[in-house]
């Protein structure tokens, strides 16, 4: 069947040609910029109107607005329950929200930016979404949570040890402190742990790579993760927190770890930021960070970068074992501007 478009000035039904343009629209004084395809009329040359273009244009602009805005894409908001195979009711209760949300953004309702952020960090992070599914397993049926169980395993395979394992360490940490430690300390604790694993161990704990903030390294994950937890509640039971990580780690990993709580644990969230803004991989860095702590984006430490500073460290330092780190600290600590002078 052959395509036509309606063009008014030949006030008919016209066969047409397609070009693409770019529109500007303003709403409520915001400029939104976007490319739509328009129908040309092949008689007269002038624009003729093709319905589902226009109905492109509509989502076209839809989609510009939720740039602009920094929402999640309708496309991911569509593609999540079909990505961990469950339907828009469970993951709506999944989530703790109402039973037909999740049905109304994936009708086109834009987001706000809070239930946006939650849905593109799931969307991104598997490992963070199979943990919400985990936790929130008794809010939806057990063959919801086994069919997106299985589907989430699918989609992380062979990587989810490693996305999880960023998870781990901070619990371990927690662990360790009996829940006597804040998200900054967890931060700066998780950061050294990554930096020295390239030193003394055949791979990385994790290859994640934090961003930049004005108080340092800021691993989103975590921050999503304990931000607002009360965790001297939630690690008071150390026989249960412990046995939530029974042979997480091998015996060399358990030794760095408990190196760099030893090393870096008896310092303050506050001094810990001070040590770390004076070293190379975040000094370079936070002249371009952003403003907080809590929405870090932008810039980020590559792996790489991290790698090779931490092997000048242990170099400088003759490093021969993890329990070197505490020469490291001491001295780092030595040069933080909240040291004791005298």
């Amino acid at each position: 069947m052959v395509k036509s478009a309606y063009c008014p000035t030949c006030e008919r039904d016209v066969s047409f040609s397609v070009k693409e343009v770019e529109c500007t629209t303003s709403l409520d004084g915001v400029e939104y910029a976007y490319w739509v395809k328009q129908a040309v009329c092949e008689k007269c040359g002038g624009e003729a109107v093709y319905e589902p273009f226009e109905e492109e244009a509509g989502r076209a602009f839809n989609e510009a607005v939720r740039e602009k805005k920094g929402l999640v894409s309708l496309a991911k908001i569509r593609e999540m329950p079909k990505r961990y195979n469950i339907g828009k009711r469970p993951l709506s209760l999944l989530l703790g929200w109402g039973e037909i949300t999740y049905t109304r953004f994936m009708d086109g309702q834009a987001p706000s930016q809070e239930y946006s952020d939650v849905i593109e960090r799931l969307y991104s992070d598997p490992a963070a979404y199979y943990r919400v599914l985990v936790k929130g397993k008794d809010r939806i049926s057990k063959i919801a949570f086994r069919k997106s169980e299985e589907a989430v395993a699918s989609v992380l395979d062979s990587d989810f040890k490693s996305s999880e394992k960023i998870y781990e360490v901070a619990d371990y940490f927690c662990i360790l402190s009996e829940g006597d430690i804040t998200t900054m300390m967890l931060q700066k604790l998780t950061y050294y742990a990554q930096g020295f694993s390239y030193v003394f161990l055949d791979s990385p704990l994790f290859e994640q790579c934090p961003m930049v903030g004005d108080a340092g390294p800021v691993y989103g994950q975590l921050l999503q993760e304990y931000q607002g937890k009360d965790l001297l509640v939630e690690y008071s039971n150390q026989g249960q927190a412990e046995a939530k990580l029974a042979d997480a780690f091998e015996g060399v990993e358990e030794e760095l770890l408990k190196a760099v709580f030893n090393s870096f644990g008896r310092y303050s969230g506050s001094i810990l930021t001070q040590m770390v803004l004076n070293e190379d991989p975040i000094a370079s860095r936070n002249g371009t960070s952003v403003k907080t702590q809590e929405k870090p984006e932008h810039d980020t430490v590559p792996t790489n970068d991290m790698k090779n500073y931490f092997r000048r460290i242990a170099n400088a330092f003759g490093m021969k074992s993890s329990k070197d780190i505490a020469k490291y600290a001491d001295e780092a600590f030595s040069k933080s501007t909240l040291a004791p002078t005298g």
